[in-house]
């Protein structure tokens, strides 16, 4: 169910990034989801 709306919000972008950055940095999935999320909806609408 989860990734049926991350496909219809566009937000797995938000996802993969927050996954491959965190485990680079040894950040939060979840910290990073927060800190990525207004420049994901920015390009996804721009």
């Amino acid at each position: 169910m989860a990734g049926m709306a991350f496909n219809l919000t566009s937000l797995g972008l938000n996802h993969g990034l927050a996954h491959a950055t965190g485990a680079k940095l040894h950040v939060s999935h979840g910290r990073l989801n927060v800190l990525l999320l207004s420049e994901v909806i920015q390009y996804n609408t721009g």
